[in-house]
């Protein structure tokens, strides 16, 4: 039992009898098991959503985006868009499911949908318009305000793309 306890990792893994050792051993393992599967499956995840929201092609965007507008409202615009950003990938990652449950579309469906969406969006990224062209393009040369810069052209169509919010709802 005293090996037990540095295979562990717990300190306090003093088992007066064989029985409650080998039921503890094999508790362990499969917690052991289980810790490696969660923290696969939050590796994966975590890769797939960096690679399809791409913050770093965003960062083009936004400095051609706020090009001309003070140090303070650049980070002002930048943690606004963040946060719109997230709460539209935390809204679909709730309530995608009840979503596409509601309009009736099955989920191998809206997968196989997902997917294509996710291959024209690579195939752009390879071969069609650079996203930092495109979005700032997309842009209207009328400001407004710095808050609708944040919204429109960096939480929505740059950081919560579709492609970003089919990843979270599949």
């Amino acid at each position: 039992s005293a090996t037990h306890g540095r295979e562990c990792g717990r300190s306090a893994c003093i088992w007066p009898r064989q029985r409650d050792l080998k039921l503890h051993q094999a508790s362990c393992l499969a917690h052991s098991s289980l810790a490696r599967k969660m923290t696969h499956s939050l590796l994966e995840q975590f890769v797939l959503l960096w690679v399809v929201i791409d913050p770093i092609g965003t960062i083009p965007v936004f400095i051609a985006v706020v090009a001309g507008v003070a140090a303070a409202d650049r980070w002002k615009i930048a943690v606004k868009a963040i946060i719109a950003a997230t709460f539209v990938l935390l809204l679909f990652l709730v309530g995608g499911q009840f979503l596409i449950n509601a309009l009736g579309i099955s989920l191998p469906a809206f997968q196989i949908a997902g997917g294509i969406v996710l291959l024209l969006f690579a195939l752009t990224m390879i071969f069609g318009d650079s996203k930092p062209e495109s979005e700032a393009e997309s842009w209207s040369a009328e400001r407004d305000g710095h808050s609708s810069v944040a919204i429109f052209p960096l939480a929505m169509p740059s950081l919560a793309s579709p492609g970003a919010i089919l990843a979270v709802v599949v």
